[in-house]
């Protein structure tokens, strides 16, 4: 390629990305307002009770999730017992 088809083809490239700088700020013109707003709004969050048995099956569950972590962490970190029955 000789150099004019390089700096044709590099003004190219640079307008396209001018275009997309001058698209992107007007995008955020128009987001930023709208992000004031949203932040001025109540949020919605609302107490709620739970049911019973949600409250009693959830924690159980986080810590079943929990004790799961703490073997797979002493399966690669720990003791050799940890690793049963891989290894």
């Amino acid at each position: 390629m000789s150099t004019a088809l390089w700096l044709l083809a590099l003004q190219g490239v640079l307008g396209a990305h001018a275009v997309m700088g001058i698209l992107y700020g007007a995008v955020l013109a128009h987001l930023l307002p709208e992000l004031q707003a949203w932040a001025a709004a109540p949020t919605g969050f609302a107490p709620w009770q739970a049911p019973a048995l949600l409250r009693w099956v959830m924690p159980l569950m986080a810590m079943g999730v929990l004790a799961s972590g703490v073997r797979d962490l002493g399966a690669v970190y720990g003791p050799r017992w940890c690793r049963f029955p891989w290894g």
